[in-house]
């Protein structure tokens, strides 16, 4: 039976090292830093930055463009309550002796659900045989302790075209509380598009804002898979 070990950052700062795997189940995402340095260096081909995420109000820092996708969709799931960016450092010993460490990507705490796993990864660089290890490996180790593993690639690029859009209005607009509950009352009444919904509660300068930042939040919804426009079908939340 494979043993695992694990390294990670407490938020004062403390280092931990080799501690055994149910050491995580103690930890709160609020108390922990990255465990690895986001790396910039010259003539570097993947975009680093931070993103806010906007669900616990902290930046998270990004390795990739297809990273910060990715924390842009797990900040619009209102299932995620809380995410952490490079948690911590899994390591194992090898069947020829060797010890061998992975850094999964991002850490996620949902409600009602168990905690998340993910690791980022282009699908062209998913494939050979050292990284195909580290995934398995990572699974299995978080199967041991009752956590869920995924490995995330490219987002449908008009999904991700959307979530860009709906984040520019995801801070709660002026006019929230006057024009939300008509919003989502006539949504709930009978689906309708975009613009007709907008129209129908008054200056629809003022409740286009509030009408975004409703999907971002999920109160309202539409297929996000297809160009958002004023023809999209709006529905309120069930």
């Amino acid at each position: 039976m494979t043993s695992y070990r694990v390294s990670f950052v407490r938020g004062d700062g403390e280092v931990v090292q080799d501690a055994p795997l149910d050491a995580l189940l103690t930890l709160s995402l609020a108390d922990l830093q990255p465990c690895r340095k986001v790396q910039n260096y010259r003539h570097q081909v993947n975009q680093t930055g931070e993103y806010w995420f906007t669900t616990q109000g902290v930046h998270l820092a990004f390795e990739s463009r297809l990273e910060e996708a990715v924390m842009r969709q797990l900040d619009q799931d209102r299932g995620v309550r809380r995410v952490a960016a490079q948690p911590f450092l899994l390591t194992w010993t090898a069947e020829d002796g060797r010890v061998l460490g992975h850094y999964p990507d991002l850490l996620a705490d949902r409600v009602g659900q168990r905690r998340l796993v993910l690791d980022v990864r282009p699908t062209a660089h998913t494939t050979d045989e050292d990284t195909q290890r580290a995934f398995q490996t990572t699974r299995q180790a978080c199967s041991a302790i009752g956590w869920a593993y995924e490995v995330r690639s490219e987002p449908h690029p008009t999904h991700l075209f959307n979530l860009r859009w709906l984040g520019g209005h995801r801070r709660p607009p002026h006019a929230l509380d006057e024009y939300a509950p008509a919003l989502l009352d006539l949504a709930r009444r009978t689906p309708r598009p975009l613009g007709e919904l907008a129209d129908a509660v008054g200056e629809p300068f003022f409740a286009r804002p509030v009408l975004f930042y409703l999907l971002w939040k999920q109160d309202l919804t539409t297929d996000l898979n297809v160009p958002l426009s004023d023809m999209s079908v709006i529905h309120a939340r069930v």
